[in-house]
């Protein structure tokens, strides 16, 4: 199954195309630009590489969030008018579970941790068994500290969340903690694509009209004119 997968989550912009497990081609971008300028010329590029057409495609996936509220709606948009285009279907992951997944077949637990900015982190927890990926604690938005309480015995870190907050991650108390390379700290399309692969496989496809991202928290525009919010309180 050959399947172009986006993710614009994170400050990172990565297109991938592989062919069930195989990588055909990555492309990875991580810079201070948006990714409307680069998105659509490294699906062209990736598609050159691997010397496929839309057409010869058998469905697309894409990073659903958590992430910057921009970059999800680029990948969702594009993904959208790809999907359109070729009549192939779509299947999501979530941004933690992709790091997760980069990760796989490491002992013990794996924690997921996205820098939220304002204090915060999206996290989440899982473990594996084999292959077969076990969530432990499902994707939220908390203080890195709670986050971090929640983890007991030997723990990978990974994201930029864990960079951020390194002196709280490795100061949590529990057995066995590490931190997963720096190179590992950002999403990667490729491990996506392997998710997506499967979620078609299975049949769980999300018709385009109900793709949506996953934010887990408002907006930082919503909370300034929400009036039960502690960020407009603090105005």
């Amino acid at each position: 199954m050959k399947l172009l997968t986006l993710d614009t989550a994170t400050e990172s912009c990565s297109v991938a195309i592989t062919d069930d497990a195989r990588l055909l081609v990555e492309i990875n971008l991580s810079l201070k630009q948006t990714h409307a300028r680069h998105i659509m010329v490294m699906v062209d590029h990736a598609l050159t590489l691997a010397q496929l057409a839309l057409k010869d495609l058998d469905g697309f996936g894409v990073i659903r969030g958590p992430g910057t509220f921009t970059g999800l709606r680029i990948g969702m948009s594009t993904i959208k008018a790809l999907a359109v285009a070729a009549s192939k279907p779509v299947a999501t992951v979530s941004s933690l579970r992709a790091l997760a997944w980069q990760n796989a077949r490491r002992p013990g637990l794996i924690c997921s941790m996205i820098d939220a900015r304002r204090g915060e982190v999206y996290g989440a927890i899982y473990r594996f068994d084999g292959l077969r990926m076990v969530e432990c604690v499902a994707p939220l938005a908390c203080a890195a500290k709670q986050l971090v309480a929640r983890v007991e015995g030997p723990c990978m870190f990974v994201g930029s969340g864990c960079r951020v907050y390194a002196q709280l991650v490795q100061g949590c108390g529990a057995d066995g903690v590490d931190m997963a390379l720096p190179a590992d700290d950002l999403p990667r399309a490729s491990a996506a694509g392997g998710l997506c692969t499967q979620k078609i496989l299975r049949g769980q496809t999300v018709a385009v009209d109900k793709l949506t991202p996953l934010y887990l928290r408002k907006s930082d525009a919503e909370l300034k004119f929400d009036p039960t919010s502690d960020a407009k309180k603090m105005c």
